[in-house]
């Protein structure tokens, strides 16, 4: 199911879009405030966010999720309908941006646009030198062609799509193996394995003691 989050501080602005997304059998969250929330845009197929925040720069935010390089559509919604706003919010990293008040039908159809190019994207991931194209099952290193495992794509899949964030044993146990009981030993060998053949771009993959591992 496709997942969306949707930032306003109007009450009612919230509650048109939840009802209307719903609709459309989108997964939606609805926050009034970006304070707190960047965690919460892990794992989301596409923020609907008003810049025009209260105490809050909603620009900023757009330009931290890029910095973070989380993979997630970005639409602008806002009363600021000039070209310079405009133009500053596609600079801060926003795919759409739309001006308030909106016709609902439109926003959906550039929702199913952005969308669409995004989920394009995600069949191609990729990391410093590491490249993976999900749709023809490839890694390259460089321009070097990596053969992997299935295992070890699923393994190298999670983390290009979880990049700088903390992936416990526990998640990649229950995501990429399907087995909540598998041991942590079974999988600190396949990740070791994974990065043996990844060679020098592999020192990306990060052990934390007591944890998981970090693609960083």
């Amino acid at each position: 199911m496709t997942k969306i989050i949707i930032i306003d501080n109007e009450k009612d602005v919230l509650k048109l879009l939840k009802h209307h997304f719903k609709a459309e059998d989108y997964e939606v969250t609805c926050f009034k405030s970006c304070t707190g929330i960047l965690k919460e845009c892990q794992n989301v197929d596409l923020l609907l966010i008003d810049i025009d925040l209260i105490a809050e720069n909603g620009l900023d935010f757009i330009k931290n999720i890029r910095e973070e390089g989380i993979e997630i559509g970005i639409i602008v919604i806002s009363a600021k309908c000039e070209q310079s706003d405009k133009i500053n919010g596609f600079l801060s990293g926003a795919d759409d941006y739309i001006a308030k008040p909106f016709d609902i039908i439109e926003l959906k159809a550039r929702i199913k646009a952005v969308l669409r190019r995004i989920q394009g994207i995600k069949n191609e991931l990729n990391f410093k030198n590491i490249y993976m194209d999900l749709s023809q099952n490839k890694v390259r290193v460089k321009k070097k062609n990596i053969k992997l495992s299935a295992l070890e794509f699923r393994i190298l899949a999670h983390f290009l799509s979880n990049k700088k964030r903390l992936i416990e044993r526990y998640e990649l146990a229950s995501e990429v193996w399907g087995d909540d009981s598998v041991k942590d030993k079974a999988i600190n060998i396949a990740i070791s394995r994974l990065k043996r053949k990844l060679g020098k771009s592999g020192k990306a993959l990060d052990a934390v003691r007591g944890q998981g591992y970090i693609l960083c």
